[in-house]
């Protein structure tokens, strides 16, 4: 029995709405334009009021930027209408959360469940009320989740529907650049079991379709080949030093790297990094399982430390344990077949990047989806194994 479409709408406003009444909190305290936020506001602001993007011209992928100057150019460049924004997108998400809980073999309550404790998870309330890209992506990544399971589960008849998966793979790798690691996954998918070339050439089709014009864009004004951003050697940069540990430095910690424009800085910062990394093996293989934990830790900063008090944050992280342990049991059993989709977007989008780029908890967001899918299958396990333990029997109650 499939879930009504107008109770998903439903829950999926009821998340939006608690997102809209959580921002002016969230937002005082953490600040509307923190951190990158204040960059893709920027971008998305002279996009609206002049049409053009940049500076920085390539540092930053353009999706969304080019969303979120969509309200500020029909109502003014506010971050409010950003934030509007995005409880609409996370509502959006849950809706489509939902049908890829069913489509994965969850029951109606059980989808349900997991979807609207995504929304109403901390760390999306917490982004919610930021203008990062996060709850863009997360809505396209889930989307072409659902639509990869839909279409292994049952081919079409027509392999023009690889073609709109491949356009929202292309769209979601412009907003967060790592989809790229997961694009000779979804060719694997696209291929299948009977080695189907031709869904897999048009899904390729479809990326670049959506990542062409904005390469070419980049080759007409620097005379190179720069498909998606130049933040690739920023970030392992930032990661890959003798500073950073298992996390991330900030750039003035770093000397100052010279370079034409952002595509020769971004190569130098590349070049810095990778040969730390060979001088450097011993430790980088040490960081990387550190990395790890720094990315399953909801307490970690991008740079090093943690947030709130000692008290806070072992609190928080007591509790994340619990939920981890839930995660855990739900892997178990449900690993194979349809399953292998969602889990290739939490290792290869996730939890890949984090290897070389350095851990904290916001790289674990666009998994966040997936894993209250999991979550909610192991709450089910525990109840199931309660009742079966503790629950009376029938004859034992009624004597």
């Amino acid at each position: 029995m499939r879930s009504p479409l107008r109770i998903d709408i439903a829950l999926g406003a009821f998340v939006a709405a608690a997102h809209l009444a959580v921002n002016p909190l969230l937002g005082k305290s953490i600040g509307v334009l923190y951190g990158d936020a204040s960059t893709y506001h920027r971008l998305a602001k002279r996009l609206a009021e002049s049409l053009v993007y940049g500076p920085p011209q390539t540092h930053r992928a353009p999706g969304w930027p080019i969303v979120l100057a969509v309200p500020y150019r029909f109502f003014g460049a506010n971050p409010t209408y950003g934030l509007v924004l995005n409880a609409v997108l996370t509502g959006l998400t849950v809706v489509v959360l939902v049908k890829l809980g069913e489509r994965l073999g969850l029951t109606v309550r059980q989808a349900r469940i997991a979807a609207v404790g995504y929304g109403l998870f901390p760390w999306i309330l917490v982004i919610g009320s930021t203008l990062y890209s996060e709850t863009l992506f997360n809505l396209l990544a889930v989307s072409l989740c659902l639509i990869v399971v839909k279409l292994r589960a049952k081919r079409p008849t027509s392999i023009w529907w690889w073609l709109i998966a491949g356009l929202v793979a292309g769209c979601a790798a412009l907003v967060r650049p790592q989809m790229a690691l997961w694009f000779p996954v979804g060719l694997v998918f696209a291929l299948g079991r009977r080695w189907d070339w031709k869904a897999a050439i048009v899904m390729a089709v479809g990326v670049v379709m959506i990542i062409s014009p904005w390469a070419w864009r980049n080759y007409q004004r620097f005379d190179a080949f720069v498909p998606l951003t130049t933040s690739g050697g920023a970030s392992l940069w930032a990661a890959n030093n003798d500073l950073s540990g298992p996390g991330l430095v900030q750039f003035r910690l770093l000397p100052p790297v010279a370079g034409a424009n952002e595509i020769q800085v971004d190569k130098a910062r590349r070049r810095i990094a990778l040969d730390w990394i060979r001088t450097h093996p011993g430790e980088f293989a040490k960081r990387v399982p550190q990395r790890l934990v720094r990315t399953f830790d909801p307490m970690s900063r991008g740079d090093k430390g943690a947030f709130g008090s000692t008290s806070l944050r072992w609190a928080v992280r007591t509790a994340w344990l619990g939920v981890l342990f839930t995660i855990f049991l739900g892997l178990l059993k449900f690993h194979r077949g349809r399953w292998l989709a969602p889990i290739s977007f939490v290792v290869f989008v996730s939890l890949l990047p984090v290897t070389f780029g350095g851990g904290t908890f916001r790289y674990l967001i666009p998994a966040l989806p997936f894993l209250a899918l999991w979550s909610v299958v192991g709450v089910w396990q525990i109840l199931g194994w309660w009742r079966r333990t503790y629950a009376p029997t029938g004859r034992a109650a009624s004597g």
